[in-house]
């Protein structure tokens, strides 16, 4: 599992501004967790890798899965299934939107 920090993730937003990002909790939770960007993929779905690979375009694009924190494991368990269903480049935030509201740094302030 290759997991990612804020600063990593805030650099590849901008390095790579067209990167996937995909919030796997619940919809109901999406615009509570959103970073800004992301689309909203509940891990949960039954089509989940389905949804995955049309939003990523490829298996072997990469793509960033977090969830609310570091206690949550939605991102661990879509990690999980992305791989085994073949996907080459799966970044795992763990921090997640906690991490994403109280560690980034707005563009142009750091």
């Amino acid at each position: 599992m290759n997991v990612i920090s804020t600063v990593d993730l805030q650099e590849l937003k901008l390095k790579e501004p067209s990167v996937v990002i995909i919030n796997t909790l619940p919809r109901a939770e999406f615009e509570a967790t959103n970073i800004p960007g992301a689309i909203s993929i509940p891990v949960d779905v039954a089509d989940f890798d389905d949804r995955v690979a049309l939003a990523a375009g490829a298996k072997t694009n990469k793509l960033v899965v977090y969830c609310a924190n570091e206690k949550c494991d939605c991102c661990e368990r879509a990690t999980q299934k992305l791989e085994a269903a073949g996907f080459t480049s799966v970044l795992t935030y763990k921090g997640g939107a906690e991490a994403w509201k109280n560690e980034a740094v707005p563009v142009g302030h750091a």
